[in-house]
């Protein structure tokens, strides 16, 4: 059995961006990115920003995932629209594995940690690319689709609403609580459930905590 060929590491944000310039200037497929960390400061993020140009100028479509709670942190919110802006796809999941992911035809960076720290290896082994674009499939397959990143932001009123939902509460006590009408309870209730994608109170409660709105 033939080994994989080996990966190089990127130790250094330059050499990852001219990485990334390479993997999104060589291929004319579908482009794929995943990020899963608490720090917004992802040169990653950075270099798949500075590879734009390049990504619009792709025949086939991009798709980047993000965890489900980074919508409400303003710097993502930014990074998620530009790559709307930019005609990609974006979706949110609260199941990816930590790291983070570019992958295209042409090869994939990835995160690698080492007894140094967190470096990135650059894959362009056939048989492991084609590992990658299973586990991409398969992250896709499982996220939720961001229809406008500021759409995720809570006004007081929603969020004190959404709060009372999770704890249980119907809407004639939330009504009453708030100083609101029924009818207007009913309108904010149905709203949180379209833009959680909610079928039930009891879903939107669990989704609203996995997101990070309560």
């Amino acid at each position: 059995m033939l080994s994989p060929l080996p990966a190089p590491r990127l130790r250094t944000a330059e050499e990852l961006q001219a990485a990334a310039r390479e993997v999104v200037g060589e291929s004319t497929g579908e482009a794929f990115c995943y990020w899963n960390y608490a720090s917004v400061e992802e040169p990653l993020l950075e270099a798949v920003h500075r590879s734009g140009l390049h990504l619009r100028e792709r025949a086939g479509e991009v798709r980047t995932v993000l965890p489900r709670t980074v919508l409400l942190t303003p710097e993502i919110a930014d990074f998620v629209d530009w790559h709307r802006a930019c005609g990609f796809q974006v979706g949110t999941s609260a199941g990816l594995p930590p790291g983070a992911m570019l992958l295209t035809d042409a090869g994939a960076l990835v995160t690698t940690a080492f007894e140094e720290g967190c470096d990135y290896a650059w894959i362009r082994d056939g048989r492991v690319l084609e590992a990658f674009r299973a586990l991409a499939r398969m992250l896709w397959g499982r996220a939720d689709a961001v229809v406008e990143a500021g759409d995720q932001s809570l006004g007081a009123t929603d969020r004190k609403v959404l709060l009372m939902l999770t704890q249980g509460a119907t809407d004639r006590v939330i009504a009453r609580e708030l100083d609101l009408s029924d009818r207007t309870v009913r309108r904010i209730v149905a709203s949180l459930l379209e833009r959680l994608g909610a079928r039930s109170r009891f879903e939107a409660g669990m989704l609203a905590a996995e997101r990070g709105w309560v």
